[in-house]
């Protein structure tokens, strides 16, 4: 169940299942010990039965000397927890503390003075969300407690954790089988994640072949820096697609985690604190969408009509670092949103596909504007179903007829369509924001790009409107490289199965849906939108 070496790593003490304890001799394997007592002998399997118990044992004469056995229960909120399984402990460097952790989201620290005396010592008790104990381990320097997680509920399986000297944590878990290394004062992963890899790898290493002319250092790890070999110049910045590259080990389809009801990518959920705490300027303005409502062409207009309508000023970098995506969150070195917006002086363009209750509090508090745009149901589902077979970053969607039912349910990323285009709607007033729709702007795109321009209190000569509404066009926009995506690798969006910018058209879900499938969505829509009356279009 778990394994500690001791302070020369020459013994290594292995708890197995059936509670007893094996001693092994590290450089030869030889069994020295098997520790037991009488309860190990008359109980079948007393690790899994026991209840908040910690032994103390003297390992040569294979004698327990003492034993804690936690009898009383605990009141968290107002649900009495009486079953206290002990699954991990720690104890401190200097030996007269130690932290126990359990199922029911609890640690508690112990006097092991106290302890030896039969007197049981319960100095404080940490509880919180995400504070389960199966992973704990004291900071030898502050005597800070790290604990980990493991949630049936989630992805949060955090199985180990350790201090590593003064300023980074070390953790592993989680179903994406990773290794993090954490700066312990900012909290954000430093490097790239590891999944295993240099033994995945490992063939491929001992087959490099150097040039004679390479140089190899070597170090211990946190020995000295490379000293006179290290390089002078600053390294050139990576961009968008490179940081991709270099992060491909660690990325496939993330599972999604739901935030207050949401389902995220568990990458944003993991992060959402940061999210959630974004302050905006005043002057920040906002794009919120469904995903694959219009979202890249609104953005297009809006930096078009930003910059007078200058292409070239529109070409100085891919859609994804011009406007950056609020929650988005990558492994590194990919930078998430929140480090692209940070980068950026005011007045900032911002993307989002978070439903109105998600959205930080501050573009309202400082009432930033915000442009949200809606497509009809059946198209917004075609184009998200197309989309999610591309992006190898988001769950497989899997068959067509099942992918309905989803996207009904709400079990999609940034959750229910119907909620989304309901929470902006009734809001659209109060919060002074502009609400558009793709419809609209592909029977007129001229007219709504007016309405955008006055929204934005901007003022064009009709020329350069008239170009803004070329530039933004659905085939100018398919071989604009800037806009189109091609610039994200095909680990992540392989436009080989369908194209980023597919059709862009309206009523290309009869083309998809059955009668029969229609006939059902229509009636789970009539449903589900009872309660307003949003003028969706299903044809122009």
């Amino acid at each position: 169940m778990s394994c500690k070496f001791n302070e020369d790593g020459t013994l290594l003490a292995v708890g197995l299942s059936n509670g007893s304890i094996k001693v092994y001799k590290t450089d030869t394997g030889e069994q020295l010990h098997t520790l037991k007592d009488h309860e190990t002998i008359v109980s079948s399997l007393p690790v899994t039965n026991a209840s908040g118990f910690m032994k103390c044992w003297y390992v040569s004469g294979r004698e327990c000397v003492w034993q804690l056995e936690e009898k009383s229960s605990a009141k968290i909120g107002e649900e009495e927890v009486l079953q206290r399984q002990t699954l991990c402990l720690s104890v401190s460097r200097s030996g007269d503390q130690a932290v126990t952790g359990g199922s029911d989201s609890t640690v508690h620290l112990y006097d092991i003075h106290t302890q030896r005396e039969k007197q049981i010592c319960k100095a404080r008790m940490l509880y919180g969300p995400h504070v389960c104990g199966e992973a704990l381990h004291i900071d030898p320097l502050t005597n800070q407690v790290l604990s980990g997680s493991w949630r049936k509920e989630n992805t949060l399986e955090m199985y180990t954790c350790q201090w590593l000297g003064g300023d980074h944590i070390i953790a592993a878990g989680s179903k994406a089988n990773t290794l993090r290394v954490i700066d312990r004062h900012s909290f954000k992963v430093q490097g790239v994640p590891l999944r295993s890899l240099i033994a995945q790898n490992w063939s491929s290493l001992c087959a490099f072949c150097p040039d004679p002319s390479d140089l190899l250092i070597s170090t211990y790890p946190k020995a000295e820096p490379l000293g006179r070999f290290e390089m002078d110049k600053e390294e050139k910045p990576m961009s968008y697609g490179e940081a991709i590259k270099k992060a491909a080990n660690v990325l496939h389809r993330f599972p999604l985690v739901e935030v207050r009801g949401i389902p995220l990518m568990n990458l944003i959920a993991e992060n959402w604190s940061s999210v959630w705490d974004f302050c905006p300027d005043p002057s920040d303005l906002l794009i919120s969408t469904y995903p694959k409502a219009g979202t890249t062409w609104t953005q297009e207009i809006v930096d078009l009509l930003l910059n007078n309508g200058d292409a070239e000023i529109c070409r100085r970098a891919p859609t994804s670092e011009r406007i950056p995506f609020l929650e988005i969150c990558s492994p590194p070195p990919i930078p998430s949103g929140l480090e692209l917006i940070k980068k950026m002086k005011p007045p900032r363009f911002i993307k989002t596909h978070l439903p109105i209750q998600l959205v930080p509090e501050g573009f309202w508090e400082k009432k930033c504007k915000v442009i949200y745009v809606a497509r009809n149901a059946k198209d917004n589902l075609v184009s998200y179903y197309h989309f999610d077979r591309m992006n190898q970053t988001q769950p497989e969607p899997g068959p067509w007829e099942e992918y309905i039912q989803k996207f009904m349910k709400g079990k999609l990323a940034w959750g229910s369509w119907y909620d989304h285009v309901k929470g902006y709607w009734k809001e659209r007033e109060k919060r002074n924001m502009l609400y558009l729709f793709y419809e609209d702007m592909k029977e007129n795109p001229r007219r709504e790009i007016v309405r955008i321009m006055q929204y934005l209190d901007l003022s064009l000569p009709d020329d350069i409107i008239d170009k803004i509404v070329e530039l933004t066009s659905f085939n100018v926009m398919k071989d604009n490289p800037m806009a189109n995506y091609t610039f994200i690798p095909k680990i992540v969006f392989d436009q080989s199965i369908s194209a980023f910018m597919r059709k862009g058209e309206v009523g290309d879900w009869t083309n998809y849906f059955t009668p029969a499938q229609s006939q059902m969505f229509d009636e789970d829509y009539t449903r589900q939108m009872a309660d307003v009356d949003i003028p969706f279009r299903t044809s122009i």
